[in-house]
């Protein structure tokens, strides 16, 4: 965003023939770039989850006939497949969502072979679907 509010910066003030004190605005670009790298760190630290949280480390992600469960060492949660609104998948991973920005991730790396990553997804699609009432879907994000 920086790169484009200069350049209209840059050309404004060449078209409107202002001038100003370089080594003032130096200073000030300076400082903010100082000010952003402080506050960018800080809030990174803040905002990422607690190596003792239940955010992070090994889980076990299953699926049953009563919708998806998840267990980490301090952690335990269970989704009915009602709740699952979308069974999506990228490349790498496999999502099953419960709502805009929360999930289930399962890393297809977890799966033996293809075939079992398909009875996986086909079963997820075939549950989460039918518990919302709609026909099975192929949905890759």
């Amino acid at each position: 965003m920086g790169v484009p509010f200069g350049l209209v910066l840059f050309v404004g003030l060449k078209v409107l023939d202002v001038s100003f004190h370089m080594p003032t605005a130096l200073l000030a670009a300076g400082l903010f770039i100082l000010y952003y790298g402080v506050v960018r760190r800080q809030l990174a630290g803040v905002s990422s989850p607690a190596p003792e949280g239940a955010l992070l480390g090994q889980r076990q992600t299953s699926i049953g006939e009563d919708g998806v469960r998840e267990e980490s060492r301090d952690h335990k949660s269970h989704s009915a497949w009602r709740g699952i609104l979308s069974v999506g998948e990228t490349p790498s991973h496999v999502f099953l969502m419960v709502d805009r920005f929360a999930g289930y991730i399962v890393p297809k790396r977890a799966f033996e072979n293809p075939a079992q990553l398909a009875d996986f997804l086909a079963f997820a699609r075939r549950r989460a679907d039918g518990a919302r009432g709609q026909a099975p879907t192929d949905r890759r994000e």
